[in-house]
């Protein structure tokens, strides 16, 4: 009577926790998860470094597993590129392009404050002759690479993947030409 009752309680305490029995393999789990795969444009990657990052911040999400940063400095990276195009933009175009990209506020809101009232996006004579050296147009951003504390060459990296990622999006071809034209 004591060992059915003990096996009783076990088996309400299992209910109670919801835990399941644990399924046998059957040779059809991987095929019915195949079914499910997700979006890769939206997909919220396992990465612990991608923690607090939404299915709308595929970007980051991608971001953080190429250069394994973490997702602010991800978050900002793309941020960084972003409000530099805004600054060289008609308005327009660049509603266009933040139309066209999921999250774009967030990627916005994201870039490094600076600490006076100059700019992180600052021109190419701010930056020093080193960092900035094969970055033509693009020195502009060191400043806020620095702030997120990225190397100054992951900006060479990153812009190719943050135009890749645009065409993949709604805007396709037109909205990547737009940034690219941007930044170059």
């Amino acid at each position: 009577m004591k060992y059915v009752m003990s096996i009783t309680a076990v088996g309400a305490l299992l209910l109670a926790t919801g835990c399941e029995p644990v399924q046998q393999w059957n040779g059809q789990t991987f095929a019915e998860d195949a079914s499910q795969t997700p979006d890769p444009r939206t997909a919220v990657y396992s990465n612990p470094e991608s923690t607090n990052v939404s299915p709308e911040s595929g970007l980051a999400n991608i971001l953080v597993d190429q250069f394994g940063i973490n997702s602010q400095q991800a978050m900002g990276g793309a941020g960084s590129i972003f409000a530099l195009a805004q600054q060289r933009m008609n308005p327009s175009d660049f509603m266009q392009l933040s139309g066209s990209v999921p999250g774009m506020n967030r990627y916005l809101s994201a870039v490094p404050r600076p600490a006076s009232s100059s700019s992180w996006l600052s021109t190419s004579a701010d930056s020093t002759e080193g960092e900035s050296a094969g970055l033509g147009s693009l020195s502009a951003l060191t400043g806020s690479f620095r702030a997120l504390g990225l190397n100054t060459k992951l900006i060479n990296q990153f812009v190719p993947v943050v135009l890749q990622y645009v065409q993949t999006q709604n805007g396709g071809p037109a909205a990547m030409s737009l940034l690219q034209s941007a930044l170059y």
